[in-house]
Formats: C-alpha cells, sequence, structure tokens
C-alpha cells in the first residue's frame, strides 16, 4: 500500500485548466490512439474517454482566458508562416503563455530573452511556439516527479 492520501475524497485526479492546456498540447490525442493499441480495449477506451474529457477542460479553460483578454489581434494565437520543414508553428501570445503556465508576463518575457522559452517577436510583441510552452510543461512536470 502506497502512502499516497488524496487532498480531495475521489475516485479520479483533478487537474486544473492550465495543466490541461499544457497536457493536451504535449500530448496529441493521435498519439494516446497510436500507443494505447495494446491495452485491453475497455482500459484503452476509459483513457480515451480520460484524454477528451482534459481536452474539453483545457477548451474550456481556453474559452474562459479568452473572456478576459483584449480583442487586440496580437492576443491571440497565431500560425507562422512554414518553416524549412513546411511545418505552419503555432504562435501564443505572451499573456496567454502567462496564464497558462501560471508566471507573470515579465517572467515569461524574461525566460524567452534567456532561452528557457522559444519565440519570435511580431510587431515588437513576444509570440512564443506552443511546442516550447508544451516542452517547459514537460519539464516541470518531470521536475516535480524527480522531487
Amino acid at each position: 500500500m502506497s502512502g499516497y492520501s488524496p487532498r480531495r475524497p475521489m475516485l479520479g485526479a483533478f487537474i486544473n485548466g492550465p495543466s490541461a492546456q499544457i497536457l493536451t498540447a504535449m500530448l496529441k490525442r493521435e498519439e494516446v490512439v497510436r500507443r494505447s493499441q495494446g491495452l485491453p480495449p475497455d482500459l484503452r477506451s476509459k483513457l480515451l474517454d480520460d484524454w477528451d474529457a482534459m481536452a474539453e477542460a483545457a477548451r474550456v479553460y481556453r474559452e474562459r482566458c479568452e473572456e478576459h483578454r483584449g480583442e487586440w489581434p496580437a492576443e491571440r494565437p497565431a500560425v507562422s508562416d512554414p518553416g524549412p520543414d513546411g511545418v505552419h508553428a503555432v504562435l501564443w501570445p505572451v499573456r496567454m503563455v502567462a496564464m497558462v503556465i501560471g508566471r507573470t508576463e515579465s517572467r515569461v518575457r524574461q525566460m524567452l530573452r534567456w532561452g528557457d522559452l522559444e519565440g519570435v517577436k511580431v510587431d515588437g510583441r513576444w509570440m512564443v511556439s506552443e511546442d516550447s510552452v508544451g516542452d517547459y510543461g514537460m519539464k516541470q512536470l518531470l521536475a516535480r516527479q524527480a522531487a
């Protein structure tokens, strides 16, 4: 028996909006489908249902963030021109990244300057790579697990 004692008496895990946003950005549904092919059908179905619920939590979180954000074009995610590999990068404004990772906007800009996050300046404003946000979330998750 483990020493784990949940803070909330429930079967399952609580996930907040920023975590759902980061996890669904890092782990695409297609990857879950592919990697779960060897699981028993009932377990695989439950796993995919949980992923769908997490994606819905992320969607609701994004909608709630949108309600509190201005309507300026720089405040919305943008899609970059294709890179050398022909892939378009999704770029997030600093304010959205700050909400998702739980840091201040000035801290996110500092992380960009120091290279902890990848981004580009568009019309004088930082835009952060969605992949970079996912990578940051994964590093934070691994650091917590190691502690």
